[in-house]
Parts: C-alpha cells; structure tokens; sequence
C-alpha cells in the first residue's frame, strides 16, 4: 500500500492532517522523525491552557467522541521533549495516516504542555523514529505499518521545498529529487542518527570531529540546524553571524556551507540558512538564523539535521537498511 500526503508550512514547520478515531477526527500534526510516539492534543487540555501550559490547538482530538478509543489504564507520565515537556496518559484508537489505517494504534493523550508553543499551532505530533522505545513497543507507528505489512517497502520519503512539501510513505518518489540518492548508513539502533565528517566554510574544513564523534540526528520535527555548544563555539570563530537574531547587516558576507557526510558534500548557501522577510508595518527587511546552538542533553552531544537542510534535499528514511539516503531535491 502506498500512502503520500501534502504538507504545509506554519510557523517553520510542515504539518500535515491525521485521523484518530471512530468517527475520525481530524487533526493537524507535526510528522516528525525525531520521537517515537503518537501525542495529541484533548479538549481538557485545550481548556486547562494558561501561561504555563501552551497546550492550545484550535481542534484537539476528543476521546469522549470516539466509539473506538480504549483507554490504557496506565498511570500518566512525564514526556520531556526539544522544546519542553508534557504530561500524558495513554490510550487506544483507530489511526489513518495518507491512506493508510492502524485499527489498535497506542496514542499518547496531553494533559498539560509547558514551555514550548508548538501546541498553539498544531494538535498532534507523529513520531517515526527507527525503532520503537523500549518502554513503549507498540508505540512507534511507522514500526507498526511495517509488522502488519502496510507498506509495499519499509520506507518514508520526505520532500520540502518552500511552502510545499510532501511525506511518502511506503515507496520512494523519484520525481521528487536529482542526481544521485547517497545512502547513509544509521549508527544508532533506535534513531535515524548518520555520522557527520565536518562542516566546510567556503570550502574550508574546520575539523570539528576530529576529537569527538559528530552524530547528525537527520529530524524533520526540527526548525533548524544546531550544533552542540562545543562545536558551536568554534564555527562561530569562521562564521560571523550576529548577536541580534534579526539583523541583516551581515548577510552579504556570510559564506556557503558544506555538510559532509560520509565523504559527500552537501552545500548550503546563505540564502538555505537565513530567511529574509519585510515587515509590512516598519518597512525593514529582518533576518531568522536558522543554524543555533543546542544541547539538548550534555552527555548525548547531538547535531540536529533539521529543515534548514532537508528544505534543500530530499531524505529517505530505509527501516530494512537502517539507512538515510539524501539527494538534491527538485524544485
């Protein structure tokens, strides 16, 4: 079975529509290869929202009014995440993603969101990581197409270009990239981690993993590229990018980037990593910086490959090979 559906960007992430439950609901969601599991939005959450609890999604889904949902009876748990964290408990429900349906799907339910505004935005996000937790086995939803023989191939095809996008599902799409699919095999057991060789600036190699290990979290649920804070550091030393987060006085000088993986180089271009917009009251042009600073654990020092990258190449995500494969996409 195939399965693609059309993406949209809001607010520097591509959200696409699912349906949950018996009769469906459908609610907007983040597909994000970075998490594992299943997490909505409810109406409980949706109206407990406050300063602290950014849980606030026009149309979260409403378990009272589902015939097929089944509660977990479990205890709720405490969910940290890239930008915050959340209480959830769990229940399940019939799942359709692009076509494709789950009849016994294990959904993560929010009570509360704290310090992030995702939530504000969307309903839901839709966790593919590689494999499932293994706290939670039957949670990871790309793991469960792939046990109950969903998917003609075991593979995710995940194309952004702009304002447009697309997520495939089971198959590759070869109108959607140029030029050669380079496969990158996965070093981790449970994330679509790839080892990254070193960034170049204008060509010039800054040999930031020579010392330590660079591991690339390749994670379509993330805005932007970031390094941890010891690489960060020393980038900054070759790339002069301003203190204030909207300024453009620098922009003409900023240099290309090269991401080398696996002794491929991919290039980003100024224009890849900052985007330029005019404010409509003030008349100035301001400047978003895609490429940050994050440690999202001091002992776990990951790269985030997020859309400033994979808004320029397209990324397969190969259960079987354990493997990401990038090409140039197409515009």
């Amino acid at each position: 079975m195939k399965g693609s559906g059309k993406l949209k960007k809001k607010h520097s992430n591509f959200i696409t529509e699912i349906a949950i439950g018996t009769p469906p609901q459908y609610v907007t969601a983040i597909m994000d290869t970075g998490s594992s599991l299943i997490h909505t939005g409810t109406k409980d959450c949706a109206k407990a929202n406050n300063k602290n609890n950014m849980c606030g999604a026009k149309k979260p889904f409403d378990s009272n009014k589902s015939k097929s949902f089944e509660s977990a009876h479990e205890r709720p748990f405490h969910q940290a995440y890239g930008g915050g964290e959340m209480d959830v408990k769990f229940g399940y429900d019939v799942v359709t993603i692009n076509g494709i349906t789950l009849d016994h799907q294990r959904i993560g339910l929010m009570k509360k969101v704290y310090a992030d505004d995702t939530f504000d935005t969307v309903a839901a996000i839709v966790g593919l990581a590689l494999k499932p937790r293994s706290d939670i086995p039957d949670g990871n939803i790309f793991h469960n197409m792939k046990r109950e023989g969903k998917l003609q191939k075991n593979v995710l095809g995940y194309y952004l270009n702009g304002d447009r996008g697309m997520m495939t599902f089971g198959y590759i799409n070869p109108d959607l990239y140029t030029g050669t699919l380079h496969k990158h095999d996965v070093i981790e057991d449970e994330r679509w981690m790839i080892q990254i060789d070193d960034v170049l600036v204008d060509g010039k190699p800054l040999h930031l993993c020579e010392k330590r290990r660079c591991r690339g979290l390749v994670d379509t649920g993330t805005s932007d590229f970031t390094m941890p804070s010891y690489a960060y550091e020393k980038f900054k030393e070759y790339v002069k990018l301003p203190e204030d987060d909207t300024d453009c006085r620098e922009y003409d000088k900023l240099p290309r980037l090269t991401l080398v993986i696996g002794g491929i180089k991919y290039d980003l271009e100024k224009e890849d990593y900052v985007t330029k917009a005019k404010d409509e009251e003030d008349g100035k042009t301001y400047c978003s910086y895609g490429l940050q600073m994050f440690d999202f654990d001091p002992e776990d020092q990951l790269w985030l490959i997020g859309e400033i990258f994979l808004n320029k190449y397209y990324s397969v995500y190969d259960m079987d090979n354990k493997a990401v494969h990038i090409a140039r996409r197409k515009d």
